[in-house]
This record gives C-alpha cells, structure tokens and sequence, in this order.
C-alpha cells in the first residue's frame, strides 16, 4: 500500500472515529463531571472567572462550551466565591436547570467538538507511527486509537483526559521536530504546543519537564553535541519558555500574573501545612527567600493541583475499590490490573508481541531473522536515534503512570492515565512491519478480535471490560466509578421507562452528576435504606456504583447487598440493573426472613 493510499484510509479512520464517538456522544446523558465541566466553561467565557473546576485547566473545557454559549439559556454565575469554595456544584445545578429540553443537544455539540480535537490526536499518532515504522503502521496506530474503548468513551467526553491525550501527543511529536530541526521557529512551536498540553491537565506539568530535559540531554550525548550545542539550545529552549508562559498567561487572561508565591493561598498539607499550635493553614513559602518571587504564572494553576492533592490527602474520607474490596487509600498496582482488565483482548495480545520486539529477546531472536527491529525506518534517515525515538514514547507513558500510580490516596478512575495511550498505540504499532506469515496472521486475528469486541460493546464504551474479566455485565466485581458506571445512562432508563408505563411503582438510585429530575425520569422514590428493607414489591432501577456501596455527594444511598444475589431483570446499557419484584415474591422472601431470624 502506497503512501497516498495510507493517507486517505487514515483519515477515513479518523471520520470513523467520530461517528462512532458521535453515536456515544449523543447516546449518554452527561456523567457525575461533565454538568460542572459545562458550566464552568460557560462561566470562564461569560465572565472571565477561572475559580470553577480550577482542578483542572481551562483549555478544554474552554473548546468544548464555544459554541454552546451562543444557544445557551443564561444562568446565575455570582456570586462565584473562592477557588476553594468549588463553586463549580453550585453553577451545575444552576445550569442544567436553566436548559431544561435542551441538555442533550448542548452536551452533543460540545462533545463533538472534543471529538474532532481527538480524531487530530488520531491524525497526530497515526503520523508518527507511519514516520517510525512505514506506512503500515501509520493504518494501524489509527485503528488501535480508533477501536480503543477507552479513547472512545472519554474521548466522547468533555472531560479534560481526553484532551490531555492529543495534546500530549502533540507536544512530544513537536518536541521530536525541534531536536531534528534545531531552529527558532520549531522552538516556538514547541512552546506553543507545551502551553496546550499544560492547559489540557494538570499532570503534563510535571511529566513534560522532566521527559523534556531528560530526551534532550540523552539526544545531544547520542550526538556528541552537548557542549557545542548548548548556546543554541539555551536560546531556543528559552524561546520556547517564553511562549509557553504567554500562551498559558493569556488562556487565564493574566489573572494574577506575577503574584509572589508566599502569597498565594493554599490549603494541602504539602504546600500549607498546619501549625500543631494552631489549624489555620499557612502557605509553607510565605517565610522563605523563594516565597519573595513573582510566579510569571496564574495562581490558579497552582491552587487547581493544591485542590487536586487535598483529595489525595483525605484517605479517611476516601475510599477505593478494586476486585470487590473496599479500603481507605488505594492500591500502586490500580492502574495495572485496570488496562489488563479494561484492555480488549486482543490489544493485550498486540501488547505483548510489541513489547516483545521492543525489548527484543535473545531466546525471541531465534523464532525467525524476519522479526525486524522496531525504529528501523527512523535510523534510515539519520536524525534521531534508536534510543531517542523509544525515549521520547517510553518517558511520557512510564512518567504518566509512575505519577498517578504514586498518588495512592484514592483510585477510583482509570482515565486518570490516559494520557498515556497514545503513546503506547504507538509503540504497539511497530508489529505492523513483522513479515513472517504466522506472526502477520496472529496479528491480524488480534486486530479484527479487537474491533469486533469493541463494535459489540458500543456504544456503552464507558463500561467496556473484556471477555476474561467476564465483560461489561461483571465490571462491578472488578472496579467502580467513571471505570464502569458514571452516570451516563440516564437517558436509556428514562427512554425504558417512558415506554413501560404500566413498570410501577419504579424506585431508581442512580450515581449521577444530574439530579434524576433534570432528565424527565418518571419514578416513585429515590431509593432509601428504609424502602430497601421494607421489602416493598416494585421496580427497582440500581445503577452499579449503587450496588456495590459507593455513594456520590450527598446521597444517602441503601445497602443493596440483598439485590446482588438476584440476576436483573434487564441492563439498562451496562451500568444500571433494573430489578423487578413481584408482590407475591416479595412476600415469600420476607415469611423465609422472618424464619431465618
């Protein structure tokens, strides 16, 4: 297949990559984050405030909600209050009330727009596997992005994970053009492309320096370049600084900017910690010589990842679950076990024959010479070598996970680490130049078991586990939160139930970022611990994060471990189990309770 062709069927890729998306985008009602995430962004454009949602950076968010302000019902934005205050739940409520009928619509707009960003991620990594390995791999790396669960159901989303992920990409693949360019204006671009990453989310602000001075340092020693090129680099790495700060300045309109850091309000324990004479939080730099600098950054940037690592810190009031096991604090290996369980198959078999080449084992070499080395086409032309080209993937995906696997304070979301994926749809990409005719057609197997996998789940990506881990309907046993159940399908029970009418009396407990009402759902209680236990005969619609015990916000929830025993009488995509039970069997299980006791 010539280079043209690969191009075309690229793209062709990336248009499937939004209808599918599209589908799911139009198909789930919002999730727990998503109300707050619009609403922030609607206040950021109407007010030119950033104290909501500041946990994460505004950038896409900012995207997302540019079109849906032109149609938009105005909503109450003041009184804001602080950064701290997260006046963020107070504006999503405000805001899903003022839409009414028009919700669904505005959330398909804005995760559209969040799509086609994602489909240039696609673009991006497609273009840099093709540059790597050859045309080939440019096809798969797209197929890989496009099929991938977990780029299809956040990337749906307006969430910032998804945007962190092509922006992440997008810096690394820049920072690759400037280490072969070596120029001013690649420098430039480098540092516009920073900025973007940085205002994607928060933890590009430590991955990306790090990785950055590590790659290039490595990159100038494989040259023999380190001390002749330093004054260049030096010049043009500032360049580069300059820009980011600009831009990222100018996304916050230079709220602040140049603010001292020991005047900057924090309340963590890591950068404010608390006297044991006295509770009152007192920024840890307001004393020192370093706390006298002006911070040539937003405060707000910094007070986003204070806030973030408040929620690390409250182990008591933040318990995980994994694999059916509740504890305060989480697990280093959370992450680990979630891409093995919420991988398809075949992208794990894909997985391990990459990782194979990669690593290229003694005992591997003997299977065949036509298992060819990874990074082959990149030495051709001579301008980065072998191991530059496998630092700039490894150290993003390695630094992503070490990051977020550290933060042990909680686990409760694997798309914590998608950022990391691209690059690792990548590196998987390589197999596309393995020439011997077994290992191509166990490839090809693996692909088509992915994209098959993937179009069964559809478009309820959100709740994708594979076939060992006993698919989506077993998902609960394993992991919670946005992993399986975020919410996202009230509008399929609202839709079941309109169509049921004679489906009473109908109780539902959901996990949402909306209240049911928002959503037209005609129910006759919020479930209670008290209408659990009365045994009341009905329908009983429990959303899974419900079933197993882990509450949202306020909601006093009840213990549903009497349902869990019972098979549901129907899925609601797969994250709501709809119970029936019936009058007379209502009264058998309570004569056999009143035995029993």
């Amino acid at each position: 297949m010539n280079s043209l062709s690969t191009t075309r069927l690229t793209k062709l890729i990336a248009i499937v990559y939004v209808v599918l998306g599209g589908f799911a985008a139009y198909t789930n009602s919002p999730t727990v984050d998503e109300p707050g995430f619009m609403a922030a962004g609607l206040t950021h454009w109407a007010t030119g405030q950033f104290e909501p949602y500041a946990v994460n950076p505004p950038l896409v968010r900012l995207m997302a909600t540019f079109p849906v302000q032109f149609i938009a019902k105005p909503f109450p934005t003041s009184p804001l209050g602080g950064v701290f205050s997260r006046p963020e739940s107070t504006l999503s409520e405000a805001y899903v009330t003022a839409q009414g009928d028009r919700l669904q619509w505005q959330f398909f707009i804005a995760r559209l727009i969040c799509l086609i960003v994602n489909a240039g991620g696609l673009l991006i990594a497609s273009r840099w596997a093709a540059t790597l390995f050859g045309p080939n791999s440019g096809v798969f790396a797209a197929l890989m992005w496009c099929f991938s669960p977990m780029m299809l159901g956040h990337g749906s989303l307006i969430t910032a994970d998804g945007g962190a992920a092509t922006c992440g990409v997008l810096a690394f693949w820049i920072l690759r053009h400037w280490l072969i360019r070596g120029d001013i204006v690649s420098a430039g671009f480098m540092g516009v492309c920073t900025s973007l990453a940085i205002l994607s989310k928060s933890t590009w602000i430590v991955v990306l320096p790090i990785c950055f001075a590590m790659i290039w340092l490595l990159h100038r020693i494989q040259q023999r370049q380190l001390v002749t090129r330093i004054p260049s680099d030096a010049l043009q790495i500032s360049i580069a600084v300059c820009v980011c700060i600009f831009f990222i300045n100018a996304n916050y309109g230079f709220d602040r900017t140049g603010t001292r850091l020991g005047e900057i309000q924090f309340i963590s324990n890591k950068l404010s910690p608390r006297s044991e004479q006295s509770a009152i939080c007192v920024n840890r730099f307001s004393e020192t010589a370093i706390g006298r600098l002006p911070i040539p950054l937003p405060p707000l940037l910094f007070q986003g990842i204070d806030l973030q690592r408040t929620s690390f810190e409250s182990i008591n009031s933040s318990e995980s679950y994994l694999m059916g096991t509740w504890k305060n604090g989480g697990w280093w290996y959370y992450y680990l076990v979630g891409i093995l369980l919420k991988s398809p198959i075949g992208s794990l078999g894909l997985i391990a024959i990459a990782a194979i080449r990669t690593v290229h084992f003694e005992a591997v070499r003997r299977l065949g010479e036509s298992i060819s080395v990874p990074f082959e086409a990149s030495t051709n032309h001579g301008c980065v070598s072998r191991i530059t080209e496998l630092m700039l993937l490894l150290s993003p995906l390695i630094g992503i996970l070490w990051l977020v696997g550290s933060e042990t304070g909680f686990n409760r979301h694997l798309r914590y680490i998608l950022p990391a994926y691209p690059f690792g749809i990548i590196l998987v990409a390589s197999v596309a130049q393995i020439k011997t005719v077994t290992l191509k057609l166990v490839r090809d197997c693996l692909l088509c078991l992915q994209i098959i996998s993937v179009l069964w789940a559809g478009p309820h990506w959100l709740s994708y586990f594979n076939e060992l881990s006993g698919g989506p309907k077993r998902g609960g046993q394993w992991m919670l939160g946005s992993n399986v159940d975020w919410g996202q399908d009230l509008y399929l029970l609202r839709k079941w139930i309109h169509s049921h009418p004679d489906a009473q009396p109908m109780n539902v407990a959901i996990c949402s970022g909306l209240q049911v009402d928002f959503v037209g759902l005609n129910y006759d209680s919020f479930l209670t611990k008290e209408r659990v236990e009365s045994k009341t005969p009905g329908w009983y619609a429990v959303s899974v994060n419900s079933l197993r015990g882990q509450q949202y916000g306020s909601q006093t929830l009840a213990s549903f471990e009497r349902f869990r025993t019972l098979e549901p009488y129907l899925w609601i995509g797969y994250s709501v189990c709809l119970f029936h039970v019936p009058e007379e069997d209502a009264k058998i299980r309570e004569a056999k309770h009143d035995e029993s006791n």
